[in-house]
């Protein structure tokens, strides 16, 4: 069975969202009392959007200021062993990724959570490739 095609038809009622509310209310359910229920939802829905949202644009600035710190630092090592260069030392990302980890603690991220995020940000998932 392909999931595009399902054997059997689909109605409202048996479509079912991750936060496993259904799309249709029960039939005995009063139209106001629906309303209210859509409206309870849709605003549930928006509130945990807008944290994850917020969550986001937190962990780009906090990446791109531990980027830009440990350019500083490899820079300021880079003067102090006074050996000429042209271009910029490379910056690792461990030392970006220790960087980015020590301020999201001290914001109040726990651990599981920065562990999480900064995985996600920063080693997407790649396709396998096709064999040779």
């Amino acid at each position: 069975m392909f999931f595009s095609m399902p054997d059997a038809p689909v109605d409202a009622d048996d479509l079912v969202f991750d936060d496993d509310d259904t799309f249709a209310s029960p039939p005995d359910t009063h139209p106001l009392t629906k309303a209210a229920e859509d409206a309870r939802s849709a605003a549930r829905r928006t509130r945990e959007w807008r944290a994850r949202q917020k969550d986001r644009v937190l962990l780009d600035a906090v990446l791109v200021d531990a980027m830009v710190s440990a350019q500083l630092h490899v820079r300021d090592a880079a003067r102090r062993s006074s050996i000429p260069i042209d271009a910029p030392p490379p910056v690792t990302m461990s030392a970006v990724i220790k960087l980015a980890d020590r301020e999201l603690r001290r914001l109040g991220w726990p651990k599981a959570k920065r562990q999480a995020h900064l995985s996600a940000r920063l080693m997407p998932l790649r396709t396998p490739m096709d064999p040779l």
